[in-house]
Order: C-alpha cells, then structure tokens, then sequence
C-alpha cells in the first residue's frame, strides 16, 4: 500500500547491482525516475529525492544523533590519553637530558635523536592500541547478550548484534589511530628534548640538588587540558541525567502502566480476509475473557508505535477541500474501547461508543491541539469535517492526479493530546474514528490493559492465540516506552563512565608528574629538612 500512497513520506526498496555496476551508476539511472514523479504528480507530490546506498543497514538521523556524540565522547577521552602520555613524555625527557647531551656529544644529529624517540612513542601508542582492542573484544562479547535482551525478539536484534567480531577493517583501523596518537602524544616532547644544548645537559649532571625537573609553561598547559577535558565530558553527563528526570516525568496523554500491545499474525495462509477477520474476532473475545483483564481495544495507530504515523488531509466547510494547502491530520482508527483501554479520558463531549461503531456512524473524536489549530477560540462540538474515504479503515491513499473523495463525519468529542510515535512530543493533529467492524485486519494493534501486572497475563494470552493459530508479538507498553529512551539512556551511561575514567586517568597523569617532581628533588628536600 504505501508504494501507491502519495502521502507516504519515505520508504526503501531493496535490489542487487548488477556486476559491475557501480552505486553512482545507479543514482545517475534513478535522479530521471523522481524528477519525472514530480512532473507526473505536481499536487500530491512533495519534493522527491532518491537516495541509493550500499548495504542493508543504513544510518539515519536518529542514528546520528547518538554516533556523533558518542564519536566525540571517544575523540574526547582519546585527546586526554594523549595530553596524559605527552605530560609524562615531557617530564621523561627531563631525567634525559644529560643521556641526550652524551648522545649529541658522540656525533648523533638532532634528527636521529627525534627519530628516536618518536619510535618509543610510537610503540607506547601500538602497544595501548593493542591492549585497548583485547579489552575491547573481550566486554563486546561480554555486554552484546545485554544489549540484545533489550530489544523484543520479533526486531532481530541478535542476528546483527550477535557476531559483533573485529575484522581487518577494525584491526587497520586501530592501528592507524594508535600510531597516529604515539607522534601525537610524542613529537612535542621530542622536539624539546633534542634541542638540548649540549654542554648545558652535560653541566646539569653533578648540580647541587642533583637533576632539576624544569618548569615548562607546555606541561601546565597540558595538565589543565586534562582538567578541563574531563569537565567537558562530565558536564554533559548532568544534562543527560537532568533530561531523563524530566522525560520520565513527561504526561504522555495516556496511561503506559497495565498495559501491553499485541500484534497477532493470522496462520494459515488460505484463509480467505473474512476467516481472518473471524479469527482476530474471536482472539479479542477471548482475550476479555481472560482473567485479570480489564479491557480490550484495537487501534490502528497506538501510543506505542515507533515510527510516526502518516496524515491524511482534511476538509472544512465553506473551504475548498482539495486546496493544495489543506490541513493534514492523523486518522486514527480505534474500537469503542480503545479509550478505555489506554486511560484517555475525554476533556470535552463524549467519546466513541458501541453504538457508534455497530452503526458504522460518522463521528470523530479530535484531539486538543486539532481544535484549537482548526477553531480557535469556539466550540468544537458539532462541527462537521471531511476526511478522505477509507482513512478510517486505513486503504486511503493518494495517488494520481485525481482528488480525494471526502466523507463528512461530525465531531462528539475532544481528547486530550497524545504522544504517538515517541514520547519525545506529542501528536496534536490527530482525529479518533470508529473501526468499522468488517475492516481488514490491516496493520492494527491490539491493546490489552490488566488489573495488575501484565507480564502475569501474557503467557495466557499466549495460549489462548495458539489455540486459534495465531502468533502473538507481546510486549508490555512500559517496556516500550523505555524502548524510546534507551539511546539517551546508554548515551548518558556512556557518557558518564568515560568521563569518570577521565578524571581517573588525569588524576593519575597528575600524580605521575608529581612523583617524578618530588623524587627529583630528594636532595633537595633533604638539605631543606
């Protein structure tokens, strides 16, 4: 349906190149195909672009919202391992400053010298490269089974997140971005060390109070980016936390607790739509019969879904209802029950009733936002509003050139705005219509709210399916919810933790400063005490 729906905002068609086809090939082939879909549909068509990418998984915005962060996190904590390694190299060549004089003395150029120590450097950052990517493949394995208990079964999430292994590609890059951070970390010190004038290193040997630890405006410099580094990264970490408390605060318009969403898949593919709609019938009955349950709604678009619904345009009287510019809402389909299931109480007027959708009559509920957006300042009870024909049903859609066919339906009610599609903001163009009882099954959920926990209920209705032949995806809509949030979540686990073990690694590159200082000064101390 939606590769017909000219009101669809995206979908992916996967399809194999051809061999030696390359993917700009491709691109060139389909930028003529979208240019001629905005010729062929100047009213129903938006801008259309069509994107060819390589392989399956691709990243999204949403995706991009926690990689980059995360990407900076890591550059972050990578930037102060090398202000670390560069502070204690500095003070290294401190205690080396007569061994380089010797060295100067017996005829090796500055350059060798560099050369030198530029490839110990080197091998530190090899060497913690190493290190960091056993760590690395030994908590992959041991975090993965974690990671992959959070998603539901029915997303797949062990066959992409269950062979997480370092290729060669991973290997290169390791050792790309260690060799890099060992000339990072070590060619400053180096260059300062091989400037050493060479009588001066050899005098400094033998002085009063033995070997003199230098000051150097370059260490301070690197001491406080530590600091501040590790500020940056644990600054972050409170926001994070600080929008959690006031995400898990939130009023999403509904009432997630007691509550699970079902998605039943009819078995038996030679049952005609009229057997299936008996079926998923049936499994509504007995899932009211259940004990513990309260009540049973079907909606076409729940509170829990993860993606954003599409819209459908909408008429006024006295407008022209194929105006290029007509409002847009949800049209969402829901059972007389639905409102009673989710715990969404009516603000003005009344809701859907059994009466009202054994009649098949044409009313709607609108949502808060809707009224206000369509009359301010009035009364939306009684007004009439036209949506397109089969937008209850879910089969509208819009293609060609020829105008929807809208059916005026009358406004009973006012709700009250609700999240759908993430609890991030709420949905407010949304009008509520009544599921016509002989309509295909459609992609509709059903919600099931209990008396009490309903993980108690679950396996019952479970059973109950299997005994009609269906297969149910369950999941408890507090889960789902938690779903959403699991991103800003682990970004501020994430986030958290290396800021911690920043603080750590420069508390411990402050102190390894401090030691080799003091002990520099032994004589010193001595003399003084």
């Amino acid at each position: 349906r939606i590769i017909t729906d000219r009101n669809a905002k995206s979908f992916q068609v996967f399809g194999r190149l051809r061999p030696g086809i390359a993917p700009a090939q491709a691109r060139a082939g389909m930028e003529p195909i979208a240019r001629q879909l905005v010729r062929d549909f100047p009213t129903a068509n938006r801008v259309t672009r069509l994107a060819v990418t390589s392989g399956i998984v691709t990243l999204n915005w949403q995706a991009l919202t926690v990689l980059v962060p995360l990407a900076l996190i890591f550059g972050l904590v990578l930037l102060l391992a090398c202000a670390n390694v560069a502070n204690l190299l500095l003070a290294r060549a401190a205690t080396r400053h007569h061994e380089i004089g010797v060295r100067l003395a017996v005829g090796a150029t500055r350059g060798r010298l560099v050369r030198q120590l530029l490839t110990e450097s080197m091998l530190l950052g090899v060497l913690g490269g190493g290190a960091g990517l056993f760590v690395a493949m030994i908590l992959t394995q041991a975090l993965a089974p974690r990671v992959i208990a959070q998603f539901p079964a029915q997303a797949g999430a062990a066959e992409w997140l269950g062979h997480l292994y370092p290729n060669y590609h991973v290997f290169a890059y390791i050792l790309a971005l260690a060799l890099l951070a060992g000339i990072g970390a070590g060619l400053v010190p180096a260059l300062q060390a091989a400037r050493a004038g060479t009588i001066s290193a050899l005098k400094d040997e033998g002085s009063a109070f033995g070997r003199r630890l230098r000051q150097s405006k370059l260490r301070a410099f690197l001491i406080v980016s530590q600091l501040a580094i590790c500020l940056t990264l644990l600054a972050p970490t409170g926001s994070l936390i600080h929008i959690l408390r006031k995400t898990a605060a939130l009023d999403l318009g509904f009432n997630p607790g007691h509550l699970f969403a079902i998605e039943a898949v009819v078995g038996g593919q030679a049952r005609d739509a009229a057997g299936k709609l008996q079926v998923r019938r049936n499994l509504m009955q007995n899932l009211r019969a259940l004990p513990g349950v309260v009540s049973v709604g079907e909606v076409t678009f729940p509170p829990t879904v993860q993606r954003q619904p599409p819209t459908v345009p909408l008429s006024l009287r006295g407008q022209d209802p194929n105006g290029v510019r007509s409002p847009r809402v949800v049209c969402n389909a829901v059972s007389a029950s639905t409102f009673e299931t989710l715990g969404l109480h009516v603000i003005r007027g009344r809701g859907l009733t059994e009466a009202d959708e054994t009649a098949g009559a044409r009313v709607t509920v609108v949502s808060e936002s809707t009224a206000r957006r369509l009359w301010p300042g009035q009364d939306a009870i009684g007004r009439v509003i036209g949506l397109p024909a089969g937008a209850g049903e879910g089969t509208f859609t819009e293609h060609g050139p020829a105008p929807p066919v809208f059916t005026d339906y009358e406004v009973v009610g006012v709700a009250p705005d609700v999240a759908i599609g993430g609890q991030w903001e709420k949905n407010g163009s949304v009008c509520y219509v009544c599921l016509a009882l002989d309509s295909p099954p459609g992609f509709r959920q059903i919600l099931v709210r209990t008396a009490g926990d309903p993980r108690a209920v679950i396996p019952t209705a479970c059973v109950s399916a299997k005994t009609l032949g269906l297969l149910l995806y369950v999941r408890p809509a507090e889960e789902i919810m938690a779903g959403q949030m699991a991103p800003v979540r682990g970004l501020a686990q994430v986030a958290g933790l290396l800021g911690a073990f920043a603080l750590l690694m420069a508390a411990l590159g402050l102190f390894g400063v401090m030691s080799l200082a003091v002990n520099q000064r032994v004589r010193e101390i001595g003399v003084r005490i």
